[in-house]
């Protein structure tokens, strides 16, 4: 899969938007299998011509038997939280390259979302 992966990001710039990871990450019993698959997204880093967004269910992925989010968060260039209710959103910077966005947050309506 990796070598397909990498025939295929070659022809030009990609965004890749991953959803439902931490489940997953539920069906592993064995280290082997947890770090398999960290490894596999670390070979990933440094590629210039692809940029992922993992957005995952805190509330899901801590309760697992291996709860990924501490090692996806050491390899993660920007770790961003984000919580909702009721029409709004607050965004909170919890790693960034920035040091002025760290720990700041910013508060997002839907409806303003909708408008761009």
């Amino acid at each position: 899969m990796r070598v397909l992966s990498k025939k295929f990001f070659l022809r030009g710039k990609y965004i890749n938007i991953v959803l439902g990871l931490e489940r997953l990450f539920a069906f592993f019993q064995e280290p082997v299998e947890f770090y398999t698959v960290i490894n596999s997204i670390q070979g990933f880093l440094g590629n210039k011509s692809r940029k992922a967004f993992y957005i995952i269910d805190k509330n899901v992925a801590s309760n697992l038997k291996f709860n990924p989010i501490p090692e996806l968060e050491e390899m993660a260039t920007t770790v961003v939280y984000i919580k909702g209710e009721y029409g709004k959103g607050k965004v909170t910077f919890g790693k960034n390259p920035f040091i002025e966005f760290l720990g700041k947050e910013y508060e997002v309506s839907l409806e303003r979302v909708l408008q761009w």
